[in-house]
């Protein structure tokens, strides 16, 4: 997506890079509904309001891999117990190798210098910025931390961190990680959102809060919501993505 002004100006603009871009801007080419960034980019400049100028950015939508896209956005390898498979019924049933660390590198290393040289970006990590819901969460979340040198914010709605499913996970790699740049994350989960153990993944997203508090974040750096109805849908993830924007480029 490019705002409405880039083929008449010479502005340079910030970045978004997405997940499930299928989602993003057409119901059509979506099966879950649409996120509506294109009309949510454009009230920016139509709203008369030259304080949502800076908020005007170039999304990039990257589609997910249809069948593969649960180990393309899982950055760890899932190897089932005889415990796993009771909890987790039909949906992990076999072996997964997580391909996520190949996903974030390709982001950083390929597509965004290409981004960034075919048009008139801000490159720096500044204005660079990761969204994404569910899988697409939690590879957000893990690419912003993989590459905190290029990335400065993200965006992880209903996060499927699956700390439960892996070993390795993202407590353990926040904490592995580290803080070594600023950087803004937000979280969230709805209270009435389905998932593969009910009530704990609220626990799930809340001990990855803690994870990067205790990693050096601040709390003016990372917030955690729990959004009262909050569905694991298009509808309501694009009911709050204004605020979020907003507060990330605060």
């Amino acid at each position: 997506y490019l705002p409405p002004d880039y083929h008449t100006t010479k502005k340079s603009y910030p970045v978004i890079y997405m997940t499930d871009g299928q989602n993003l801007f057409d119901a059509k080419t979506s099966n879950a509904g649409e996120w509506q960034m294109d009309e949510l980019m454009q009230s920016y400049t139509t709203d008369n309001n030259p304080a949502n100028d800076h908020l005007v950015s170039i999304i990039v939508g990257i589609d997910h891999a249809g069948a593969n896209r649960r180990a393309e956005y899982l950055p760890f390898d899932f190897i089932p117990t005889k415990e796993q498979l009771n909890q987790t019924g039909s949906s992990f049933q076999k072996p997964l190798k997580g391909k996520g660390a190949e996903f974030a590198d390709w982001l950083v290393n390929d597509l965004k210098p290409y981004i960034d040289t075919t048009y008139r970006t801000k490159p720096e990590r500044e204005h660079t910025t990761m969204m994404g819901s569910s899988m697409g969460g939690l590879i957000s979340c893990y690419t912003a931390l993989r590459h905190q040198k290029t990335i400065s914010k993200a965006a992880c709605y209903s996060s499927a961190f699956l700390k439960r499913l892996v070993a390795n996970n993202m407590v353990e790699y926040a904490k592995q990680k580290g803080k070594q740049k600023p950087i803004k994350i937000h979280m969230d989960m709805g209270d009435n959102e389905f998932g593969l153990f009910g009530d704990d993944i609220l626990l799930e997203t809340k001990e990855v809060y803690d994870a990067l508090l205790s990693a050096g974040f601040s709390q003016n750096e990372i917030r955690n919501q729990v959004i009262k109805g909050g569905t694991h849908d298009e509808p309501s993830w694009r009911s709050r993505t204004a605020e979020i924007i907003e507060w990330l480029n605060e």
